[in-house]
């Protein structure tokens, strides 16, 4: 009877902590835009997961592989154009709420730089056929995207910065939605090529940045004026925060092309589905980085940001290995109902990539957390360490494994860059506070 006290009276300051916390987290506002983010993230990967499954069955894998080819053309071009004004946009405003103004300004005339560069590439892939990943209509389609997609990259990240969370997620949503029913609009028709998916998605981008630009303009005011000072602000900060995230994104982008070229499409269409994959299992910490980066920026110490940081970790961290166990289980099967039986062998690049998704997966919020804190270098040499690794590895791993080496050596590649942020928070950083 005592012992069933004892235990009793325990149960009641245990379950009031519990309720003390649900509470407080029910009221927490960064916990409903990220459960409001991940909801309208998840409803878009299902809807584009829909959209994957109906365009692969029509191309098949060498049409798929096309597809992919010229969307990373694109989001590479994207991400070489942003030169970090994307991560610096959403630092100075969120510390700084009155530049916006200026910052908008800024981001047309980055637009326009962008515009031209992606239109002298164009030409120089024109003269030298041999060297573009695609041809035809598919390459000036991928090269007229990329300024299309700089600017609404920068006014999403605007949006966040302008805690205009709610119009972010909505005008996604519609995007992606609108997207899908385009597509699934056309298949009917006969009508479906890699060069009518790639278009059909892109006026759909260019819908969404219509969308958005009112919404900053109020928030900011009119007429809006750019900033060369600002610029210049802008630009010091943001290559630092460029080469750190150019160097990530080309870790798992770069092998796209490397198998492209090394293994020819079809081995691409089977790895580009693991790679979907992977986008999927890497977009709750997308979100949880996303939203984090401006609450980080805001604070005043490195401590008070590292304490938030681990907060996001401590409930990121079981969700992605629960979700890394689900893909490992049941991704074979997944991917057979989803793509048919040709496509099976892309779930050897999936357990292969797994361990470097969890990885990456933690690695998104140290990188956030690195950028709140200035920037510091590490931030840019660990990804392009681990560049320079994977491409080594790729190119000997690829020829003799196929799509399967390209998996393995991104999960290596992955591997280390979290070892390196992990180090220097602990060391350099912040001694003590990442044990």
């Amino acid at each position: 009877m005592e012992t069933s006290g004892k235990g009793g009276s325990a149960e009641v300051p245990a379950r009031r902590r519990a309720a003390t916390t649900l509470a407080r987290l029910r009221s927490s506002e960064f916990i409903r835009q990220v459960s409001e983010t991940y909801l309208t993230q998840a409803s878009i990967v299902a809807l584009s997961f829909v959209n994957s499954i109906l365009v692969t069955r029509l191309l098949g894998p060498e049409g798929r592989g096309e597809l992919a080819a010229a969307n990373t053309v694109m989001a590479v071009g994207v991400q070489l154009g942003t030169l970090g004004l994307h991560s610096s946009n959403t630092y100075f405003v969120s510390r700084e709420p009155g530049a916006l103004r200026a910052i908008l300004g800024n981001s047309v005339v980055a637009t326009l730089a962008c515009g031209l560069v992606s239109l002298a590439a164009y030409a120089f892939f024109r003269a030298r056929p041999e060297l573009a990943p695609v041809t035809g209509t598919l390459l000036a389609l991928s090269f007229l995207a990329i300024p299309i997609g700089l600017a609404y990259l920068l006014a999403q990240n605007l949006l966040i910065a302008t805690q205009r969370v709610h119009t972010y997620n909505v005008i996604d949503l519609v995007v992606r939605v609108l997207a899908v029913a385009l597509v699934a609009a056309t298949a009917p028709l006969g009508v479906v090529s890699p060069e009518a998916v790639f278009g059909l998605v892109l006026v759909t981008v260019a819908l969404g940045l219509a969308w958005a630009i009112p919404h900053l303009v109020g928030r900011g005011g009119w007429p809006i004026a750019w900033s060369p000072e600002r610029l210049r602000q802008g630009l010091r900060y943001g290559l630092l925060a460029y080469s750190g995230s150019l160097f990530s994104f080309l870790v798992l982008k770069s092998d796209i092309l490397m198998v492209t070229y090394l293994r020819g499409a079809a081995e691409t269409g089977y790895y580009a589905i693991a790679v979907g994959l992977a986008d999927i299992l890497l977009m709750f910490p997308v979100v949880v980085g996303t939203l984090l980066f401006p609450r980080l920026s805001a604070l005043a110490t490195v401590r008070e940001r590292w304490a938030m940081t681990r907060r996001a970790l401590h409930v990121m961290v079981p969700a992605v290995l629960g979700a890394l166990l689900l893909t490992l289980l049941g991704g074979r099967l997944l991917i057979r109902l989803a793509y048919g039986r040709a496509f099976d062998p892309s779930f050897t690049a999936v357990v292969w990539l797994l361990p470097g998704i969890g990885c990456m997966a933690v690695n998104m919020v140290f990188m956030n957390f690195l950028a709140s804190c200035g920037m510091p270098l590490v931030a840019v040499y660990s990804p392009l360490v681990a560049l320079l690794v994977n491409v080594a590895l790729n190119l000997a791993l690829i020829p003799q494994m196929g799509f399967a080496g390209a998996a393995l050596t991104s999960s290596v590649a992955y591997a280390l860059m979290l070892l390196m942020s992990i180090a220097y928070v602990r060391f350099r950083l912040l001694p003590g506070a990442a044990s």
